[in-house]
């Protein structure tokens, strides 16, 4: 008893504190086994489950098969796609390239759909036609000072059309023009070709002999201005001083006026 009268004050109220807890855990244990009694006895009311243990244990292997199986799908799937994915990054720059080789097969599909052939009769084609419409915009420039009223044009077929402006830019074949304006169309076409050549071009000398014989000396004589800017020697149809294109005319009627001319003095 002294040695329990002798315990400091905290020391009394610590082992207090304790054996109320112990108080406390031996309810709440006392209530828990009265719980589990009562399970046990519901339990034992119900009864037990029939069901051998064999059926239980074949489901339950068949179960964790079926998991293993599973997981090892997942592992193939995941497989595939990490090397879908490695695929896609090594074709990104190979499908720009392809994009790139599509475009610059458009483009020769397009010029051999145009100008392609085995036999090069498409691009002779082409580079003809280009060329005439050289030649007939240069003569059309010629015919604004020669005749306005006539402007040449390309038919589709390469062949040469003659527009009327006074008949409403009505198109006409060149054969159906006179002997004059069959002239002047062919010295248009004439200084044409003359103003396409020089180094590399199309005619570097052309002589022109096309309806002269029927020409008048004023008609030649107007023939000769407009081919010449340089001036044309009648007797050899050369150019006395240089030009791009020298044009040359055979001038019989000049040569058979002159004659003439000679006859009358004597």
């Amino acid at each position: 008893m002294d040695r329990i009268f002798a315990l400091e004050e905290t020391t009394i109220v610590a082992l207090r504190q304790r054996l109320r807890k112990l108080d406390d855990d031996v309810i709440s244990a006392r209530a828990a086994l009265d719980s589990r009694r009562k399970d046990h006895a519901e339990a034992e009311a119900a009864g037990l489950p029939e069901d051998p243990p064999e059926p239980l244990t074949s489901a339950l292997s068949a179960l964790e098969a079926a998991i293993r199986t599973r997981a090892e799908r997942i592992g193939g799937i995941d497989s595939e796609l990490q090397r879908d994915i490695a695929a896609r990054a090594a074709l990104a720059g190979l499908e720009e390239e392809i994009k790139q080789t599509q475009s610059e097969l458009d483009v020769w599909e397009a010029v051999d759909h145009g100008a392609g052939s085995r036999s090069g009769d498409k691009f002779a084609r082409v580079a003809h036609t280009i060329t005439l419409d050289v030649l007939v915009d240069h003569a059309n420039h010629h015919l604004v000072d020669l005749n306005p009223r006539y402007r040449l044009r390309r038919a589709a077929d390469l062949a040469l059309q003659v527009e009327d402006r006074v008949m409403g830019d009505e198109a006409c074949a060149t054969r159906s023009l006179s002997g004059g304006e069959r002239f002047l169309v062919s010295l248009a076409l004439a200084l044409a070709l003359s103003r396409m050549g020089g180094k590399g071009g199309l005619a570097s000398t052309l002589f022109i002999d096309e309806g002269f014989g029927s020409l008048d000396a004023g008609s030649l004589d107007f023939g000769d201005r407009c081919a010449g800017k340089p001036s044309v020697t009648r007797s050899s149809g050369r150019c006395h001083q240089p030009c791009r294109g020298d044009e040359g005319t055979y001038p019989h009627a000049y040569s058979r006026e002159q004659t003439r001319k000679r006859e009358k003095r004597h």
